[in-house]
């Protein structure tokens, strides 16, 4: 089992949102199924501002310096996120790629292994 069979299925993303609420962590897979969400409705119909103020209430919850949940990423991943968010022509499709794979990697290292033998599994 990979954690991106976990955080792809349904059922198993709820109960790991669950074990990841006890765990403190919550906002690390509030983040993934945010940006997420981001990459794969891009195209759906939306103008450059309002995926500017997508991006950006994803950039102000968990990378700016003032981040309500931040989650602790290097300096080097905020400013790519924000290159990617402030560009001329708006945001890219991929802003929040750098951070996801971080995430998924994180994820995958820390706490599959936890969540699988844990009771909520």
């Amino acid at each position: 089992l990979k954690i991106t069979d976990v955080i792809f299925e349904d059922n198993l993303l709820f109960h790991f949102m669950e074990f990841m609420e006890g765990e403190d962590e919550r906002a690390i897979v509030e983040f993934w199924f945010s940006a997420n969400n981001f990459h794969h409705t891009f195209h759906q119909g939306l103008d450059g501002n309002e995926r500017t103020k997508d991006a950006m209430i994803l950039y102000d919850k968990f990378f700016s310096m003032q981040a309500t949940s931040p989650l602790g990423m290097p300096d080097s991943v905020r400013l790519d996120v924000e290159n990617n968010i402030c560009q001329e022509s708006g945001p890219s499709q991929f802003c929040f790629a750098r951070a996801l794979e971080i995430v998924v990697g994180y994820l995958s290292k820390h706490y599959l292994h936890k969540f699988t033998t844990s009771r909520i599994f």
